[in-house]
């Protein structure tokens, strides 16, 4: 399957933080078609296993999360208006005149309106923030409590499409794009010589605080680990900022306190040698993402990060190259069939 038609399918499944079901399902099933034994565990993390040629060989974690940010119904209003809450980051700016479903049972259709600021106010509030903004079911209050609850979950609309210049928009890349770049460089691999076992995981909750990678990985079985994930792509307002990173530049791979410097050292060297578009990210501290998860679960894992620039993050309109989840495709690959060594 090309890697664009496998994104749009992942990412049009619905997986809000701590609601991944659906999108679970989805990936268990592609990997059933690639002939991989998967399970979801008590937490909602989807786990694979693909062995080496080597019963003795040393295993790779490659993990990636599955859950994507969202909202969530607080309450209903004296006018039947839903008040709600974000669930995981969203952008605030883009939430007035968003298209939405409450995923009530069944599901409705609502658009998002409020309280806008006074011309006089503008400038000291130049968005509505959540607590001024309210969904629009088109019923009155009564009508209203009869077919939602709060706590019900709310998806923003967004259609996955293509752009010009190889790029993909849509909401959920962050981080359905990284699973893609994992399960493309499982298939690129099934019929090579693979040096290390391979542990799979998706994981949930990672954008309400890294919940599935804390629970989902097992410390005792894992030699080392490789996360995916995004970082900031360039934008018309960031071309000058320092850690954002142009569309098509390739893998994005991470240094820092965060990871094994020696093995991403390697695997630097790796994309090099193996002609893998790459650029260089640093993250002086924890890195936000769930390799700091990783790296500090039972007595410490390697870990390493490697991720695809995003433009629009936590918006319905994400914006990637589809060359650069290629990019990271092909460096997990190579390091699948040999590319990096461990006793050095």
């Amino acid at each position: 399957m090309q890697l664009a038609e496998r994104l749009k399918l992942l990412t049009e499944e619905e997986g809000l933080s701590s609601r991944e079901t659906s999108a679970a399902s989805m990936v268990q099933k592609i990997l059933k078609e690639m002939e991989i034994t998967s399970y979801i565990d008590g937490y909602g993390n989807v786990h694979g296993f693909l062995p080496a040629e080597e019963e003795c060989a040393k295993t790779v974690l490659l993990e990636a999360h599955i859950d994507q940010i969202g909202l969530m119904v607080s309450g209903i209003d004296e006018k039947g208006y839903l008040k709600f809450v974000n669930l995981g980051g969203v952008d605030e700016r883009i939430l007035y005149g968003m298209e939405v479903m409450v995923l009530t049972d069944p599901p409705l259709y609502g658009v998002i309106g409020g309280f806008l600021p006074k011309k006089k106010e503008k400038e000291e509030a130049k968005n509505a923030s959540v607590q001024d903004l309210r969904i629009d079911i088109g019923f009155s209050r009564e009508e209203s409590v009869k077919k939602v609850h709060v706590g019900d979950y709310v998806r923003l609309k967004g259609n996955t499409c293509s752009l010009l210049g190889n790029r993909i928009s849509g909401a959920a890349m962050d981080n359905r794009a990284g699973m893609v770049a994992i399960l493309s460089a499982l298939e690129q691999t099934r019929k090579l010589k693979r040096v290390y076992h391979t542990d799979i995981l998706f994981s949930t909750q990672e954008e309400l605080g890294l919940h599935g990678a804390y629970t989902g990985v097992e410390a005792d079985k894992t030699d080392f680990a490789i996360s995916v994930d995004v970082t900031h792509g360039e934008t018309p307002d960031s071309s000058e900022i320092t850690g954002v990173f142009p569309l098509g530049c390739g893998a994005v791979i991470c240094r820092g306190p965060n990871f094994k410097d020696d093995y991403t050292q390697q695997l630097i060297h790796l994309a090099k040698e193996k002609n893998v578009s790459h650029e260089i990210e640093v993250a002086s501290g924890g890195s936000g993402t769930t390799a700091w998860a990783i790296q500090t679960i039972g007595s410490g894992i390697p870990v390493m990060l490697v991720s695809i620039p995003l433009r629009y993050m936590h918006t319905n309109v994400e914006t990637l190259d589809i060359r650069d989840v290629q990019a990271v495709s092909d460096l997990l690959a190579a390091v699948l069939t040999g590319g990096m060594n461990l006793d050095e």
